[in-house]
């Protein structure tokens, strides 16, 4: 169809040219030469009687300026005569043509005829006509235009005839027009495009989203400006989104239900990047993240009675610690640390006791292991553990309170001093009762150097005989 435009276009210049050129010779030249008219009817001839008698100047006058106005009129007759047929002016203006046609003979006859008046009249009314026609052209290459354009957009393939019949009106009557070219290329993939259209809403009836849109991103390649194509496309890339945005939200809550939190995310995430502003993904990630923070504190809580039953108390409280700083309103927890706080400190205070019992020859230290003891035994069902400390402990605070004889010997001049117990001056022999601990005695003598010695009280071991003599003199 693009050829045939093409080859119109040329023909129609090389008519135009010629035909400006012979409008020309028509109005300035021929007038003085002839004196028939341009459009003819070669059916007869005129026969023009012998004048008897000369007509008048004026007369002659008369008779001359309407010729050469009728001649001048013909000029613009002949020159859009040829661009309506050029226009292809049968397809869509062939009867007013045809009358216009008519006006221009009875002119022609009447210009033989010498009434050269009457035949100005009549090619000016033909001209008139033929000018509507141009005018008209302008109008029906509009309307085949919007015609078109409506029928390549129906995308159906019933519209078929109605576009392929506004491009070749619109190709003929305007072939350089870029609109018309535009219509004309159109119309070549209509038909495709049109089946295509076809399979893709069929395709969508069936919910099958991605083929659709295969369709029909293929029927666009066709016809790239085709507007419902492009909004049927994007409908089929909004419900693709859609039935996504449903299933990563639903595959999102299945992980969150059987608590694979990452999974969860993952796919809250991949909707949200769908819909950003969706409401229900922030929801949805802010149930994750809530879930989560509660199957950690669970399972948290879970592991810390596992270490309590182990009595392992010093980790069991820094769990229940670091619970509280995620969320301090967990009064559970907070209990929870309470309790193995006190145990964690009770077990340290019973474990320090017990690995030094000689400690409890202070009286200090001695009052403080009664307290404990009374402590630990305020404790409902203890464990094995506990028990066997609190047993322990009864018996060395038992045994702390066991005096055990300690011999002391000396030379009756050293002066005697245990600390924190008494200052025994000089002697030769003593005995003392001490109860189990560690002791310091020291001995001084003028003129000697001071002796001090670190001693053991032990209820279950012989203590023998301490001696304390300062023999070094200074």
């Amino acid at each position: 169809m693009l050829l045939i435009a093409e080859k119109i276009s040329k023909n129609r210049k090389l008519i135009i040219g010629s035909l400006s050129l012979l409008a020309l010779l028509v109005v300035f030249v021929l007038p003085n030469f002839i004196s028939e008219p341009w459009v003819t009817d070669n059916s007869g001839q005129v026969q023009i009687s012998p004048t008897t008698q000369q007509p008048a100047p004026s007369l002659v006058a008369e008779k001359t300026r309407y010729r050469q106005q009728s001649q001048a009129v013909l000029a613009e007759i002949i020159v859009l005569r040829d661009k309506l047929q050029d226009q292809s002016v049968n397809l869509w203006g062939n009867i007013q043509y045809n009358n216009s046609m008519s006006k221009i003979k009875t002119g022609d006859e009447q210009y033989r005829q010498g009434n050269y008046g009457q035949s100005l009249s009549s090619y000016k009314k033909a001209l008139g006509e033929l000018q509507q026609l141009q005018q008209l052209s302008e109008s029906k290459l509009q309307q085949a235009l919007t015609d078109g354009v409506l029928a390549i957009e129906s995308a159906l393939p019933s519209a078929e005839s109605a576009v392929n019949k506004a491009a070749t009106l619109a190709i003929a009557i305007a072939p350089e027009n870029p609109q018309s070219q535009q219509l004309s290329s159109r119309a070549e993939n209509f038909a495709e495009l049109a089946t295509l259209n076809q399979q893709a809403q069929n395709t969508v009836k069936r919910q099958d989203y991605q083929g659709a849109k295969q369709l029909y991103i293929q029927a666009l390649t066709l016809d790239p400006k085709h507007q419902k194509l492009k909004n049927s496309l994007q409908t089929v890339e909004n419900a693709i989104n859609k039935q996504n945005f449903v299933n990563h939200m639903s595959h999102g809550y299945t992980a969150l239900e059987n608590k694979n939190f990452d999974r969860a995310l993952i796919e809250f995430q991949q909707a949200k990047d769908i819909y950003p502003n969706n409401p229900s993904v922030e929801e949805a990630i802010s149930h994750v993240n809530t879930d989560q923070t509660q199957a950690f504190i669970e399972q948290q809580i879970v592991e810390a009675s596992y270490l309590e039953q182990r009595e392992e108390w010093h980790k069991a409280s820094e769990l229940y610690r670091k619970l509280l700083e995620i969320d301090a309103s967990l009064t559970e927890v907070k209990l929870k640390l309470t309790n193995t706080t006190m145990r964690r400190d009770m077990d340290k205070a019973l474990t320090s006791t017990l690995n030094n019992p000689l400690t409890l020859a202070d009286p200090t230290a001695y009052n403080q292991a009664q307290a404990l003891l009374e402590k630990t035994q305020q404790i409902v069902d203890p464990s094995i553990r506990l028990q066997h400390q609190i047993n322990d402990l009864i018996s060395l605070i038992q045994q702390a309170r066991i005096a055990v004889d300690i011999n002391f010997e000396s030379d009756n001049i050293t002066e005697v001093n245990l600390f924190k117990v008494a200052k025994l001056g000089t002697f030769e022999r003593m005995t003392l009762q001490l109860y189990p601990g560690h002791y310091v005695i020291s001995g001084s003598r003028k003129g000697y150097r001071d002796v001090q010695k670190e001693i053991t009280v032990n209820s279950t071991t012989s203590n023998g005989t301490i001696h304390i003599v300062c023999n070094q003199k200074i």
